[in-house]
């Protein structure tokens, strides 16, 4: 099942942003499937997408391996980035490679 349920992200808008306002929208149409379909594999696909993701999951109460996040490179490599900021020396490691900040 796709979900690309979302708004868009507004010129200016920061990500964080973006997240709070299509939580709104997450948190009215996501549990209707748990209701609708409840053997569904949701692929979400909208932005930001491992946010998303994970809020999905959470309100869903699906297995982990049920709940799919179609997203690219971009924003998984956004997140340690910005932790890294935050932290010093943070090492992070992936499939798709490998992002240190020190």
């Amino acid at each position: 099942m796709m979900v690309s349920a979302g708004a868009a992200q507004q010129a200016l808008e920061t990500r964080l942003d973006l997240l709070h306002r299509n939580l709104d929208v997450f948190r009215s149409v996501i549990p209707e499937i748990a209701s609708v379909a409840p053997d569904a594999v949701p692929l979400i696909a909208a932005n930001p997408i491992d946010a998303l993701s994970d809020v999905a999951w959470k309100l869903l109460r699906f297995p982990s391996h049920r709940v799919v996040g179609s997203g690219t490179v971009l924003d998984t490599a956004r997140w340690p980035c910005g932790a890294g900021r935050r932290s010093r020396g943070f090492r992070w490691k992936t499939t798709a490679g490998e992002a240190t900040v020190n």
